[in-house]
């Protein structure tokens, strides 16, 4: 008689934090994943040897000294709010994206009120943000290709023109294959804005102070959404789904104006944004 075959244990008994990968690494239930973030954080900042040659722990107590105070926050946000041009700058960061998360507040909605069932949305979901990860892509090689004074005004254009999408939409209810086409179309055109957007908050934050600015910078941005997207929910309800997304494209012309006036350079360059022609013509023939 042939010798019994050795049953190997199943995996579907095991509860999922005690699975191990074929690696002998376990995965773990996210609690415990999360309570081990301190101690990989000490091992990485303090036990584990720097690469030669990275210096960027000496640069930056060069900047703002051995050690960050209440004291360095504070020029950091001073030097932010006294950018050039900064009343300027931080409207517009603040307006850029405005009409366009109103709109998004409320896109899920309309879907649902014109038949879009779950399914659908479900469908509409993926293809919507695929069509957004393109669009930044391509935006990105285009800002890189031709530069980003060229593009920023143009980038925010198709942005924001892209709203009166689903103002049509509102009204006429198309049919699915319509819905579609303008969700992705939609989509493409915020994925545009959106690169141009990350571009113009990274040259506005200048370089001994990079991550603090992009973080006030990001902080202005939040505080818009936080606005518009409170007060969509009732504007939405008040007035229709039409008159809402119209209201939607108003409140991204205050960008659309400003746009053509805010500085495209780096903050730390000399800003051309009132830069006279006769000035100009005189620094050319020096």
């Amino acid at each position: 008689m042939a010798a019994s075959k050795k049953k190997t244990p199943s995996r579907l008994g095991v509860p999922p934090s005690r699975r191990r990968s074929r690696s002998g690494a376990s995965f773990g239930t996210p609690d415990r994943v999360i309570s081990r973030l301190p101690r990989r954080t000490f091992d990485n900042g303090v036990v584990l040897p720097r690469p030669p040659g990275d210096h960027a722990t000496e640069r930056r107590r060069e900047r703002v000294g051995a050690h960050p105070t209440a004291a360095v926050f504070g020029q950091a946000l001073k030097t932010f709010l006294t950018q050039p041009h900064a009343p300027l700058v931080l409207s517009f960061m603040f307006l850029y994206r405005l009409g366009d998360i109103m709109m998004f507040a409320m896109s899920k909605p309309l879907l649902r009120d014109i038949g879009v069932d779950l399914a659908q949305r479900s469908l509409l979901n993926g293809l919507g943000i695929t069509s957004f990860i393109v669009a930044s892509l391509v935006s990105g090689a285009t800002i890189a290709r031709l530069g980003f004074r060229r593009c920023l005004v143009p980038m925010t254009y198709a942005q924001n023109l892209a709203i009166p999408l689903y103002v049509a939409m509102a009204f006429f209810k198309p049919t699915f294959p319509v819905v579609i086409a303008i969700v992705m179309a939609e989509q493409f055109a915020s994925g545009i804005g959106n690169a141009a957007h990350v571009v113009f908050l990274m040259r506005r934050s200048r370089s001994t102070f990079s991550a603090s600015h992009y973080a006030f910078a990001t902080a202005v941005v939040s505080l818009g959404s936080t606005v518009s997207g409170f007060l969509s929910g009732p504007l939405n309800t008040k007035v229709g789904h039409v008159w809402f997304f119209a209201c939607a494209f108003l409140a991204s012309v205050p960008g659309l104006i400003l746009v053509l006036f805010v500085p495209r350079d780096d903050v730390d360059a000399p800003s051309r944004v009132t830069e006279d022609p006769a000035q100009k013509s005189k620094a050319v023939n020096a």
